[in-house]
């Protein structure tokens, strides 16, 4: 839709973003969860996948499980805060 202008052309100064992680169960072994993260950080690397996420305009910004874990969390405090 290039017709439709962005958050920032609409808004100046606003800046959308989101997140994605994955989840795996609490009892999913530390090292099947580090092989995991290796093998989406080598899919989130080749030319083809920049590309995609580049053309909705997606920047993919891999990161380490205990970082994935702790944004989690402190997502889920922050939006439980917020809900009460």
């Amino acid at each position: 839709m290039p017709e439709v202008p962005t958050v920032g052309e609409t808004l100046p100064g606003v800046e959308f973003s989101s997140w994605l992680g994955l989840a795996v169960a609490p009892a999913t072994p530390f090292s099947v969860i580090e092989l995991l993260n290796r093998e989406l950080r080598a899919i989130l690397a080749e030319d083809d996948m920049k590309k995609r996420f580049a053309d909705f305009g997606g920047l993919p910004a891999p990161s380490s499980p205990r970082r994935c874990a702790a944004a989690s969390s402190a997502r889920s405090r922050a939006g439980s805060a917020s809900s009460s």
